[in-house]
């Protein structure tokens, strides 16, 4: 019966496709998810509401190397005015303004600061010193907090599977064609045997 097996197997397909899309999520860069902009020129770009992670290539730096081999100076600020976002460096050294190093963090691994962005928006990036000419800024997110971004997906591909799970199959379509048992479904006469 395919309702049958749709009941058993539909679930697991569920669950099994909610972890797939973790694990490339995982496995998925997203430093820069919410834009880039050139360095020294700077630029503006379209940043969620949260906590976002700058990234900074250093081109002339080693890549197993978190310092960087200059120091990089910028500041974000909303498009229509008012004072910068503060910046937190993610790396142990450096400033608010200045950085001058990787963070080397699981979490926020090659990142060199981060802010936290009051509202959903267009923020303008003015670089005010860059290292590397033309390496450019990237705004984006962690693999672990863009996982934990998609928790809706993942909330409805398992309330699907436990509801698939938990709906008990009864009528026509749990029970499919009548079963065969030798007795007749007359109602006249229900305990009258086929012939």
């Amino acid at each position: 019966m395919v309702i049958g097996w749709l009941k058993r197997f539909v679930p697991t397909l569920l669950i099994l496709a909610a972890f797939a899309v973790a694990l490339v999520t995982l496995l998925t860069n997203h430093e820069s998810d919410y834009g880039s902009v050139p360095t020294p020129a700077g630029g503006s770009v379209e940043l969620p509401k949260g906590t976002v992670k700058v990234f900074y290539e250093d081109a002339s730096a080693a890549a197993e190397n978190p310092r960087l081999a200059a120091p990089i100076s910028f500041e974000v600020v909303p498009a229509g005015g008012r004072d910068p976002l503060p910046l937190e460096p993610t790396a142990k050294d450096g400033t608010s303004e200045t950085q001058v190093q990787r963070s080397e963090d699981i979490a926020s691994r090659g990142s060199i600061a981060k802010l936290d962005v009051p509202a959903e928006g267009t923020y303008v990036v003015r670089v005010r010193s860059a290292g590397a000419v033309g390496a450019p800024l990237d705004f984006g997110t962690d693999p672990f907090t863009a996982v934990a971004h998609r928790w809706k997906l993942f909330a409805v591909l398992f309330g699907l599977a436990v509801l698939l799970m938990i709906i008990p199959m009864h009528g026509r379509w749990g029970r499919g064609r009548e079963e065969d048992t030798g007795w007749s479904s007359d109602a006249r006469s229900p305990y009258a045997v086929k012939h």
